[in-house]
């Protein structure tokens, strides 16, 4: 039994870390003050279900979230995105203000930085916020295949994707477009007319059409009804 604790408990920790990350995360955009946050008024419900576990280039975390919009601002919206900044919390480990930075694209936002890190729920003090100097900058969205083949993809569906997380993948001289990554290198992935498939490349066949639509997929990897380790065992035993 002692044993099995020891193997189990750093897995059980992790999670925990995890899942206090998702809730200051959570707690964060929520922060986001009045007059920079009109944005959130277009959904029923906003949460951050998940992150991404490298951080960007310029040291932000890549986000997932589950959203539920009000019918009427589904086409209202634009592809506008911007940062916010100047938002600041109190670092309970550095003893100070530290910054943080919010990007947004079509009113989701896709990345957070706060402290060039991995946030830790118990290391800042969500009591001492500064709004002080909190300004909007406009962000110019480099044109590539990505971004204007995801402009395509049907409101309700593109929010649930995250743009940064959107690659385009060439594969035995097709193109394939990520939405959801299964690690290691392998996806699930749509090409231009929206099929899904599963591209897992130590599978035989590597790329599989999925019985499933866009709308589906998406939907059962938002409500966790896809299992990610189920799916690949499928893969890998056919």
């Amino acid at each position: 039994m002692q044993k099995l604790f020891e193997k189990v408990f750093p897995f059980i920790k992790e999670r925990k870390l995890k899942q206090q990350t998702v809730e200051l995360l959570n707690l964060l955009v929520q922060a986001i003050p009045e007059g920079h946050n009109r944005f959130l008024e277009s959904y029923e419900s906003y949460r951050i279900k998940s992150y991404n576990q490298e951080l960007t280039k310029e040291g932000f975390i890549s986000l997932n979230s589950s959203v539920v919009e009000k019918l009427e601002e589904l086409t209202k919206k634009k592809p506008e995105y911007k940062m916010i900044s100047g938002v600041k919390i109190f670092s309970t480990v550095k003893n100070k203000f530290v910054e943080i930075k919010y990007k947004i694209y079509r009113s989701v936002v896709i990345e957070i930085n706060i402290d060039d890190r991995f946030p830790i729920l118990d290391e800042y003090d969500l009591s001492r916020l500064d709004f002080e100097k909190v300004r909007d900058e406009e962000l110019k969205l480099e044109e590539t295949e990505e971004t204007i083949f995801y402009e395509k993809i049907p409101p309700g569906e593109r929010e649930k994707i995250n743009l940064h997380e959107f690659i385009e993948i060439d594969y035995d001289g097709k193109q394939y477009f990520t939405i959801y990554d299964l690690e290691d290198g392998n996806y699930i992935v749509i090409n231009k007319s929206m099929v899904v498939y599963s591209l897992v490349h130590d599978a035989e066949p590597p790329i599989l059409k999925l019985d499933s639509d866009l709308k589906k997929i998406l939907n059962d990897i938002e409500s966790g009804k896809f299992n990610e380790e189920e799916h690949l065992e499928l893969r890998y035993s056919e």
